[in-house]
């Protein structure tokens, strides 16, 4: 907590100031809010520990309530964190995202200024790419066959008979 308490500070101030409507620049509270609150991937059904105590046959009774899934979100820090460094918080939000979450990212990127539009899909696309050639030199030291001379064949040839 004390690691993400400077985040917060920084983003309950923009809150604050956005509240008495304070002029934030070209990047505002609104923007940041959209793109934080975009479902970027599916969310995932609580954990025990977030699961009120119950008895067992009441925990079974509301089964299909307990597993719902719901979104988790921590406005003030992901605010300080966009305000600290934009195009990074964007991209790290881009690269986590499933398929269709990306495009919903990117929808609400839109109301972001062009400029910052710019340098964040140019960075995106040279980490897709990195993680991408990654990925490929991970496979192929995974395939590289072992350069030992073998001291036993695997075969056993016959002999030719003639």
């Amino acid at each position: 907590m004390a690691a993400l308490a400077p985040h917060a500070n920084v983003g309950s101030a923009v809150l604050h100031a956005w509240a008495r409507g304070a002029g934030q620049g070209a990047l505002g509270a609104p923007e940041m809010l959209a793109v934080l609150t975009a479902r970027h991937r599916r969310a995932s059904p609580p954990s025990l520990a977030e699961q009120p105590r119950m008895s067992l046959q009441t925990r079974r009774d509301y089964h299909e309530f307990l597993t719902m899934p719901i979104n988790r979100q921590a406005l003030t820090v992901g605010i300080g964190r966009i305000v600290e460094n934009p195009i990074d918080q964007a991209i790290l939000v881009l690269l986590k995202s499933d398929v269709d979450g990306q495009g919903r990212v990117q929808e609400a990127l839109r109301s972001w200024p062009l400029s910052l539009r710019r340098r964040i899909s140019a960075r995106f696309w040279r980490a897709q790419r990195d993680e991408r050639e990654r990925l490929l030199a991970e496979k192929a030291a995974r395939r590289r066959q072992s350069h030992k001379y073998r001291r036993v064949q695997s075969h056993e040839y016959r002999s030719r008979i003639s």
